[in-house]
C-alpha cells in the first residue's frame, strides 16, 4: 500500500498556482491567527497565537503589536512575555520571504489563565414513569460554524437519567447547542424521545465536510428530531419507546446540520441499519445500540462521514461523502453475523490516522483496522477494549503505533495490553494479564525516556516505549488514585501533562511522583463529566499558541469554563489543529468513552523539528484539472476554488513544455468541462486551464495527459497475475468455470474481491465479470475504484451455481487512472457475492499487475510481487506450496491473535513446501521483501 508516487495521479489532486505544479494536500478549516493574551502576575502578560499550517512550512516569523506600536519582531515562536503592570490590546503579523501581511484582529487581556462562558441549561421535565431530570452540560466538540476563522463550540446537554445501554429506563431528550465563546446561543437541536440518551447513543461530528468554510453538525436523528429553526424531522407524533425505555422500532435517520444556523441540510436512512436487533448480540437493546463516529480523509483529500454500529460482535461501518447538499454512502463495512476476523474487536472508542503511508487514512476500530476502502486492514483478535492510542509511540519504529489495553485478557491467547504496528497489525510488544483491563493510556510523560510512556489498570508499572518497566509507581490523580486518563501540553516543554478528574499534575522524572500543576477544581466549581470517567468537557487547541486549552462545566452547567496555560514555550510548533491525526481526534472525542487526542507523529522528548503539515486551508485559491481519454475525444474536467473568474482558457500541446502550445478553447466562467474532438489515436495530449481573475492576475492549473489508445482486453483469473485475494475460498466443487477456480467469498455484507490493473491512460474502461448465482436473489456489489465506491453491479440468480453468465448486470463502466489502479467488488448484503470466475477488463490497452503496483513483464509468479497458495483453502497437515515474490526476505505465519508460529529468513528462494498441523482458522502468511510487505490470507478447514 505504500505507493505514494500514486497521489500525483490522482483526479481529486490539490494544485498550487502558477508556476504548473502538483502537490497533494488535504483541504482543512481556514483559521485566523488566534491571538490571545493573558495576565501571568503584576508585571507580566503572555500573549500568544496560532502558526498556521502553511506558514509554518515557509518559515514565517511574527510581529507584534501593542495598542498599535510594535514592540517585537522576527519572532520564531508564537508566545512573547510583556512586562507591563497595564493591560493593553495586541496584534500579529507574518512575515514571510521578508513581507510582512496584515495584523490580526487585536486581542484584550484576561485577568488569569481561565474564563466562563454563561450557559442557560435546557427546561427539565418528566419521564412517562414519572420520574423528574434536569440537564447538565456534558461533552462538547468545536469548529468554525460561521466561517470567521475562530472556533464555536457545540455541547451536548445530556439529562439527568441518561442511560447506560445495559441499564433499562426513559431518558429525557438529548439537546446539543451552538455556542459562541462568550456564551451566545447561535441555535438548539432538540433530538427528540425516539434518541436514547446516554455515552453510546449519541456521537456527534462537528466539521467542515463540504469544503465551504464552515463547519457542519452531523448524527442520528429520528422522527421527533427539532433542528435549530424547530423543523420537524419525520413525525412530530410517533414514539418508538418500549416500556423499558429501549428505543428498537421505528425509523432511524442520519442528519447533516447546518453549523450557523442548526437548520437541517441533509437526512438519509441511518446505515448501518438496526435491522433484527438479537443480530447484535442480545435481543433487549443493549448492544444493537452501540455507536461510534468519526471523521476520516478517505480520499487523502477531502473530509469523509463515518457511522458505526456494534463491536461486542457484529461490527458495521458505513461512510459517507457530504458534497453539493448531498449525503452519499461511499461504502459499507459489515462483519454480518458469521464467521468473520472483524467480529467482536471494537473499542468503545475510535481512531483515525493514514497508517499505512497511502496519503488515505485507515480506522483503528479497537483490536482490528479497516483500510481507506472499506475493506479490512487486519484484525488481531484480541477483542474488545476499553481505551486505544494511535500515534507515534516509538520513533524508532516506522510509522505510528497503536496502544490498547483489552477487556478479555486471559493470561495466554489475550494479553492485558499490547501495542501493535497500526499499519501492519504486528505485535510490537504485549504484557500478560487476566481479567477486564478497562483503563490506559499513552503519553510521553518521562524526560529520561525517548518515546511515549504507557501505563494500564492491569498493575504491571509504567513501560516505556520498548516495554520495559521503568517505574512501578504509576502518575497519581486527585484523591490518591491513579491517572488514566487525558494527556495536556501545558508548560511548554514537550513532554506532556496529566490531566485526570478535575487536577492537572506533572510526572517527575527523578522522584517518580506526581507534582501538582493546577487544582482546577478549586476554580469557579469546575467539575468532570461521565461519572467514574471523570472526563472533561473537551480538550484541545483552541485559542493561542500550540498548548491545549480544558473546557469544563461548573456544578450546575451554569458556565463553562476555559483554562490556558499562562507559560512560556520556546518551542516553536504549528497549532496543533493543523495535524490532520490530531483535528480528527477532536472530532471524535466525544464518542463514547472520550479519549485524550494525539499527534501524528512523534512529539516528546528528543523529537527531531516537526514535520511540515501538507494541508490546505479551504478558502485558499486552487485549480486543478483533469483529462480523460474515451474511444475518440478527450474530456476535460477541472475544479476552481477561491478565484473570481474574468477569463478561462483551455490550453493544449502535444508536450509537456508551454511553449508551442494553443489556446484550445475560451470558456465561459462557470463552466468546469470541456470535450476536444480534434485528437487522434495513438498521440499524447497535455492539458491545462489557464484563468485570469478579476484583478488581471493569471492562474495556471497542473499540466494533465492523456492519450486515446485502440481498444483491446485482458483476463484475469483466480491465482493469476492481477488477483489481489478474496475474503473468502478458492473453489472447485462446481463444474463449468475457467481457469484453476472461482472465486467464493464468505455470505456476508462487507466481504470482496481484489483485482490489479495498469492502464497506459486515464479514462473509460469496461468491466465485466463472468459469475454464477444459484441462490433465489441478486447478490450484488459496490464497485470500489482507487478506494471511491464508483458504481454496483448486479449478480441476479443463474438457476444453479454451475450456470456461469456474463450479462449486462455484471458489466458497467468505470474511469481508471492512468497506471496501477485497484479493483474491488464489495458484497452489500449478507448473502456474500456471486461465484466469480473471471474478469474481463476493456479499454485503452490495459495490462495486469502486481498487486503492490509492480509492472509485470511476464506471467511468471516468480517475478511478480504477488504472493501465493496453493492449494487455498488447506486440510490441517495438508502439504501446500507458497510461490514468493521477487526478492523476498522473510516469510511468517501468524494467526488472528496476532501469534507467530511460524517463521523463516529466506535467501532468493522462489518457493516453499510447508505442511503444518495448523487448528482450523483463518491464518495470515506475510512475506518481508527489499521494499515493502505483501500478505496473503490463510484458509484451513
Amino acid at each position: 500500500m505504500k505507493k505514494n508516487y500514486l497521489l500525483l495521479l490522482s483526479i481529486n489532486i490539490l494544485i498550487s498556482l502558477s508556476p504548473l505544479n502538483v502537490q497533494a494536500q488535504r483541504n482543512m478549516e481556514k483559521l485566523n491567527r488566534g491571538a490571545h493574551a493573558v495576565r501571568v502576575n503584576t508585571n507580566e502578560v503572555l500573549v500568544s497565537w496560532r502558526i498556521l499550517g502553511p506558514e509554518y512550512t515557509d518559515g514565517a516569523t511574527y510581529n507584534l503589536y501593542k495598542s498599535g506600536t510594535l514592540i517585537a519582531s522576527n519572532l520564531t515562536v508564537s508566545n512573547y512575555i510583556d512586562n507591563t503592570p497595564t493591560n493593553s490590546t495586541y496584534a500579529i503579523s507574518a512575515v514571510i520571504n521578508g513581507t510582512e501581511g496584515n495584523q490580526s484582529a487585536s486581542t484584550t487581556v484576561w485577568g488569569s489563565f481561565y474564563n466562563t462562558i454563561p450557559l442557560s441549561p435546557p427546561k427539565g421535565g418528566t419521564t412517562p414513569d414519572g420520574v423528574a431530570y434536569t440537564y447538565s452540560a456534558n461533552d462538547a466538540s468545536v469548529g468554525d460554524l460561521d466561517g470567521d476563522g475562530d472556533y464555536e463550540i457545540v455541547l451536548k446537554w445530556s439529562p439527568s437519567n441518561s442511560k447506560d445501554n445495559a441499564h433499562s429506563g426513559y431518558t429525557g431528550n438529548t439537546i446539543l447547542e451552538g455556542l459562541e465563546f462568550d456564551g451566545a446561543s447561535l441555535w438548539r437541536i432538540d433530538l427528540g424521545i425516539n434518541i436514547r440518551s446516554g455515552a453510546h447513543y449519541t456521537q456527534f461530528m462537528v466539521y467542515d465536510l463540504d469544503g465551504d468554510g464552515k463547519a457542519e453538525i452531523s448524527c442520528k436523528t429520528a422522527d421527533g428530531t427539532k433542528d435549530g429553526k424547530n423543523n420537524i424531522i419525520g413525525s412530530s407524533s410517533a414514539d418508538y419507546r418500549n416500556s423499558g425505555g429501549y428505543v428498537l422500532s421505528g425509523p432511524e435517520f442520519l442528519t447533516v446540520f447546518n453549523g450557523e444556523t442548526g437548520v437541517e441540510m441533509a437526512t438519509v436512512d441511518y446505515t448501518p441499519a438496526r435491522g433484527k436487533v438479537s443480530d447484535w448480540g442480545d435481543s433487549y437493546g443493549n448492544r444493537v445500540d452501540r455507536f461510534l463516529a468519526c471523521i476520516a480523509y478517505l480520499d487523502g483529500i477531502e473530509p469523509s462521514l463515518v457511522m458505526c454500529r456494534g463491536y461486542y460482535t457484529r461490527t458495521a461501518i458505513v461512510a459517507y461523502d457530504y458534497r453539493n447538499g448531498e449525503l452519499i454512502q461511499r461504502w459499507n463495512f459489515d462483519t454480518g453475523n458469521g464467521s468473520n476476523p472483524y467480529k467482536g474487536q471494537g473499542n468503545h472508542n475510535l481512531a483515525v490516522g493514514d497508517v499505512d503511508g497511502d496519503g488515505k487514512d485507515e480506522i483503528m476500530y479497537g483490536a482490528c483496522a479497516i483500510d481507506d476502502d472499506g475493506i479490512g486492514l487486519y484484525s488481531t483478535g484480541y477483542g474488545h477494549g476499553d481505551a486505544g492510542h494511535l500515534t507515534d509511540i516509538d520513533p524508532d519504529s516506522p510509522g505510528l503505533e497503536y496502544y490498547m489495553p483489552h477487556e478479555t485478557a486471559n493470561g495466554s491467547t489475550r494479553p492485558g495490553m499490547s501495542i501493535r504496528n497500526a499499519g501492519t497489525g504486528a505485535i510490537l510488544w504485549e504484557v500478560p494479564a487476566s481479567g477486564d483491563i478497562g483503563r490506559g493510556v499513552a503519553m510521553d510523560i518521562d524526560n529520561n525516556h525517548r518515546g511515549l510512556e504507557v501505563w494500564s489498570s492491569d498493575g504491571s508499572g509504567l513501560h516505556d516505549k520498548n516495554g520495559t518497566v521503568i517505574s512501578t509507581t504509576l502518575p497519581a490523580s486527585t484523591g490518591g488514585g491513579v491517572s488514566f486518563n487525558f494527556g495536556l501540553w501545558w508548560d511548554g516543554d514537550v513532554q506532556r501533562e496529566i490531566l485526570d478528574r478535575t487536577v492537572i499534575n506533572k510526572w517527575n522524572s527523578s522522584t517518580h511522583g506526581s507534582d501538582r500543576l493546577v487544582t482546577l477544581y478549586n476554580i469557579e466549581g469546575a467539575s468532570s463529566n461521565n461519572g467514574t470517567k471523570s472526563t472533561p468537557t473537551l480538550t484541545a487547541d483552541i485559542i493561542g499558541d500550540w498548548r491545549e486549552e480544558i473546557l469544563m462545566r461548573n456544578v450546575d452547567s451554569s458556565k463553562l469554563i476555559i483554562f490556558t496555560t499562562n507559560k512560556v514555550t520556546t518551542q516553536r510548533m504549528y497549532t496543533l489543529m493543523h495535524d490532520p491525526v490530531y483535528r480528527l481526534s477532536i472530532a471524535w472525542q466525544n464518542v463514547a468513552y472520550n479519549q485524550p487526542p494525539h499527534l501524528g507523529f512523534y512529539f516528546g522528548g528528543g523529537m527531531d523539528t516537526p514535520p511540515n503539515p501538507n494541508i490546505k486551508m479551504n478558502g485558499e485559491k486552487s485549480l486543478s484539472a483533469q483529462a480523460f481519454a474515451n474511444r475518440n475525444a478527450i474530456d476535460i474536467d477541472w475544479n476552481v476554488a477561491g478565484i473570481e473568474i474574468q477569463q478561462q482558457e483551455l490550453m493544449r500541446n502535444t508536450s509537456s513544455e508551454t511553449e508551442g502550445s494553443i489556446s484550445l478553447a475560451n470558456i465561459t466562467p462557470g463552466t468546469t468541462t470541456y470535450k476536444d474532438n480534434t485528437v487522434s489515436t495513438g498521440i499524447t495530449y497535455y492539458y491545462w486551464i489557464k484563468i485570469t481573475d478579476i484583478d488581471g492576475e493569471i492562474s495556471n492549473s497542473n499540466i494533465t495527459n492523456t492519450t486515446i489508445f485502440p481498444n483491446s482486453s485482458i483476463v484475469i483469473q483466480e491465482n493469476e497475475a492481477g488477483f489481489c485475494g478474496v475474503d473468502g475460498t478458492i473453489d472447485t466443487n462446481n463444474t463449468g468455470y475457467t481457469g484453476t477456480g472461482f472465486a467464493n467469498t464468505f455470505n456476508a455484507a462487507g466481504n470482496s474481491i481484489q483485482w490489479a490493473v495498469s492502464v497506459p491512460s486515464t479514462g473509460t474502461y469496461t468491466l465485466r465479470w463472468i459469475y454464477a448465482n444459484g441462490g433465489t436473489s441478486d447478490r450484488n456489489g459496490n464497485i470500489i475504484i482507487n478506494g471511491t465506491n464508483v458504481t454496483t453491479a448486479s449478480f441476479p440468480t443463474t438457476g444453479n451455481w454451475s450456470t456461469w453468465e456474463l450479462n449486462s448486470n455484471s458489466t458497467v463502466s468505470v474511469n481508471l487512472k492512468e497506471g496501477f489502479n485497484k479493483i474491488q467488488l464489495v458484497a452489500t448484503n449478507n448473502d456474500g457475492l456471486g461465484n466469480i470466475d473471471l474478469l474481463e477488463v476493456e479499454g485503452g490497452t490495459p495490462s495486469v499487475t502486481g498487486c503492490d503496483g509492480e509492472m509485470l513483464s511476464t506471467r511468471s509468479f516468480v517475478e511478480t510481487s504477488k504472493l501465493f497458495i496453493t492449494p487455498n483453502p488447506i486440510r490441517s497437515g495438508e502439504t501446500f506450496k507458497i510461490t514468493l515474490p521477487k526478492n523476498a526476505k522473510h516469510i511468517s505465519i501468524v494467526n488472528m491473535q496476532g501469534q507467530v508460529i511460524y517463521q523463516k529468513i529466506l535467501y532468493g528462494q522462489a518457493e516453499l513446501e510447508l505442511n503444518h498441523i495448523l487448528p482450523s482458522g483463518i491464518y495470515i502468511i506475510r512475506v518481508k521483501k527489499e521494499v515493502g510487505n505483501v500478505q496473503v490470507k490463510l484458509f484451513v478447514r
